[in-house]
């Protein structure tokens, strides 16, 4: 199949998916993994839904630090685990044959794309907070001398928004790519994304697409204990009404029905990770196609 084949869109998913397939006993994995922690959050959930309650009901009610740090310390471990499982879905895509253990490390390569992970979404967010304050700023200044200052600050936001998102897509290929190569690659991860910032978009658009469909039952599941939190409007009074009504409920489900939810919530949320890590992992792998056939082309 010809480069040119690989690097479309449509055959990216088919792929995504067929490796998705191809790993399902691993994916499987994936999935026991998160209902266990699904479980053990809705175990320790349940000590602060009844605290929330009694705060909402009674604001003189004492904030029972206790009850949190179990909780607190899950979700810590449900962060970490995430990572790993992510990183192994990417693993499954770039290295098929390291199989073992489901794909899933604890070792150098977690720490390196971890690493970048965290520097291209906190670098990305507080450059992004810095360029739109300065641009707002510059806009206002600049606008208050010649005019509709605030006008010109809005639009200078907006394009540093602009701006942000497209370094932040432009530098999203570091993350698989640190795995492939065993190395911090955000100099070449920004040398393969040129010209390539909107098939990247597309890419994650049909991504996200795809992460809802596979978690629409999920949503379908809570769709009313959902709605009941909104259904309140902009009174205060209402909204921590609703809020009481909506941990009332979740409190009161069968044991069955709850049990339930956090199987198909854990599978729900196996696949998504399968199919956004396989996705992201099989852009890059048309990419670097892509960019190998435009090579040989300009070659003399």
């Amino acid at each position: 199949m010809s480069a040119r084949r690989a690097a479309d869109l449509g055959t990216v998913i088919e792929r995504t998916l067929a490796g998705v397939w191809r790993a399902r006993r691993a994916v499987l994995v994936w999935c026991g993994i998160l209902i266990l922690l699904s479980l053990a959050s809705m175990i320790a959930g349940r000590p602060i839904m009844t605290d929330q309650i009694a705060r909402m009901r009674d604001p003189l009610h004492p904030f029972a630090v206790g009850v949190w740090l179990p909780f607190v310390a899950i979700m810590l471990l449900m962060t970490a685990l995430m990572l790993v499982l992510a990183i192994g879905a990417m693993r499954a895509v770039l290295d098929p044959a390291a199989g073992r253990a489901a794909y899933l490390r604890c070792g150098a390569d977690e720490l390196r794309v971890t690493g970048v992970m965290l520097l291209v979404a906190v670098g990305g967010y507080v450059g992004m907070l810095l360029l739109v304050v300065g641009a707002v700023l510059i806009g206002v200044l600049v606008g208050d001398a010649a005019g509709g200052g605030w006008a010109i600050g809005a639009v200078a936001a907006v394009l540093a928004v602009g701006l942000s998102l497209y370094v932040l897509v432009r530098l999203s290929l570091a993350v698989p790519l640190t795995l492939q190569r065993g190395a911090i690659t955000l100099r070449p991860a920004w040398r393969l994304s040129k010209g390539r910032f909107w098939y990247l978009v597309g890419g994650y658009l049909l991504t996200a697409l795809m992460t809802m469909v596979v978690m629409a039952p999920v949503f379908a599941m809570q769709m009313g204990e959902i709605s009941a939190s909104f259904a309140a409007g902009a009174d205060p009074e209402a909204d921590a009404r609703a809020m009481v009504a909506m941990l009332d409920s979740q409190l009161a489900r069968p044991l069955p029905w709850t049990l339930a939810i956090i199987v198909v919530t854990g599978i729900a949320n196996g696949l998504a990770l399968a199919i956004q890590s396989g996705m992201a992992a099989q852009l890059l792998l048309a990419i670097e196609a892509a960019a190998v056939e435009e090579a040989d082309e300009t070659a003399p």
